[in-house]
């Protein structure tokens, strides 16, 4: 079963089904913009992207260092997405897989 969906409004999403739910994520540009506006916006997403990444490796050190100070083990709080975009990373060493 497929489903696409415009998710460039703000949205929520849940799965409580008991299967694995697989979902893939692209992102398509506006064909009304320029190639100018394209690279601008793309570089906006990776800074954002990399100031996330950043803020999630303090709070996960704040966390450890925490947790090491009163003997305690982390705590997960769920999935940590950009370890697991960095795990999938480097499962493939070059981007030959990529059409």
């Amino acid at each position: 079963k497929c489903f696409a969906f415009d998710d460039s409004f703000e949205h929520e999403a849940w799965h409580h089904g008991d299967a694995t739910r697989i979902v893939l994520v692209f992102d398509v540009w506006h064909p009304d913009l320029s190639d100018r506006e394209v690279q601008f916006l793309s570089f906006l997403q990776r800074s954002r992207m990399r100031a996330e990444m950043a803020a999630e490796r303090e709070i996960r050190k704040q966390a450890a260092t925490e947790a090491e100070a009163t003997g305690s083990i982390p705590s997960e709080n769920g999935d940590d997405f950009y370890q697991l975009l960095q795990d999938g990373r480097d499962i493939l060493p070059d981007n030959s897989w990529w059409v």
